[in-house]
């Protein structure tokens, strides 16, 4: 990060976090572009908790799509196509399912 705010030192939009987790803070969903180590062990359950929509769109397979779908994650595995037995969700905003008073 250090490289970086010395490119962009008052890039308007850019916004810099101090781990892979604190990037997900408001966010919708997560795209994994990267083969990186660090990315392959991920915390599910913080993933989860921590997405607004639980959508993880994986570029690099990394990931057995299974394995996200148990933790209640909704999966693409781009290029892999659809796996058999995994359930495919359109993306898009969820309904919340909380009960409104007086309705």
């Amino acid at each position: 990060m250090e490289e970086t705010r010395k490119i962009y030192p008052e890039q308007e939009g850019l916004q810099l976090c101090e781990s892979a987790y604190d990037a997900l803070e408001g966010a919708d969903a997560l795209a994994i572009v990267t083969e990186w180590q660090e990315f392959r062990s991920p915390d599910l359950d913080v993933i989860k908790k921590t997405l607004a929509d639980g959508v993880v769109f994986d570029g690099r397979n990394i990931y057995e799509p299974r394995l996200l779908e148990s933790v209640g994650l909704i999966y693409y595995a781009i290029g892999r196509g659809v796996m058999p037995g995994v359930k495919q969700q359109p993306y898009g905003r969820r309904k919340t399912d909380k009960a409104v008073a007086g309705s």
